[in-house]
Parts: C-alpha cells; sequence; structure tokens
C-alpha cells in the first residue's frame, strides 16, 4: 500500500509541476514576468533538477534584466 501512495505522490507532483510550468509560461508570454518567476520558483522548491524549469527561470531574468532601466546604456 505504501508504494501505491508514493506512486500517486509522484503523480500528483509531476502533474502540479506542469500545470506550474504551463501558468509560468502564459505569463511570460503575456510579459508578466514576476508571476511566471514565482510559479517557476515554486516548480523548482518541488524539484530543484528540473531542467525545463531552471532553463526557462534563466530566460525570465534574462528578459527581466534586458527591461531594467538599470542595464540601459546612458546617452
Amino acid at each position: 500500500m505504501l508504494g501505491d501512495l508514493s506512486f500517486v505522490a509522484r503523480s500528483l507532483r509531476q502533474s502540479l509541476i506542469g500545470d506550474l510550468l504551463n501558468e509560468a509560461k502564459d505569463l511570460r508570454d503575456k510579459g508578466e514576468f514576476d508571476g511566471a518567476r514565482q510559479k517557476v520558483r515554486a516548480v523548482l522548491s518541488l524539484d530543484a533538477t528540473h531542467i525545463e524549469a531552471n532553463r526557462l527561470l534563466s530566460k525570465i531574468y534574462a528578459e527581466l534584466h534586458r527591461l531594467s532601466p538599470f542595464t540601459k546604456p546612458k546617452k
């Protein structure tokens, strides 16, 4: 029975991770980078080695850096 519960827990976690990643991508596409970052961090709290989440977080940080007024060259 414990094995069955472990399987159910893993399945639920994977489903939650998938939902969070989809939400993060939607938020990123809408330009809502802070919300997207929060969703990806939630994924990484469940699985710190999740490759897709780590890549997405890098892209979000790059976009935030690009949009930051502190990184724009002064004229």
